[in-house]
């Protein structure tokens, strides 16, 4: 399997929103001048998934699906 079908079968199983907050996670986390993190750490290596976790959980209000953000 290539990086990037394990890429794809990670998003599936997370949720593509959880998954997409992941990115904003790594630039914020780089633009804070943080121990620079990348995918990878954060899809396989458990403290860092941890890190992620508590993090999305406090900013989880901020990734609507888009039913919601339509749904007014």
């Amino acid at each position: 399997m290539s990086l990037f079908q394990e890429y794809e079968e990670a998003r599936k199983f997370i949720g593509a929103k959880k998954y997409d907050a992941i990115e904003t996670y790594l630039d914020q986390n780089d633009s804070k001048g943080g121990k620079r993190i990348f995918l990878d750490d954060v899809l396989y290596k458990r403290d860092e998934w941890d890190k992620f976790e508590k993090w999305y959980n406090e900013n989880k209000h901020l990734f609507k699906d888009k039913k919601e953000r339509g749904a007014r």
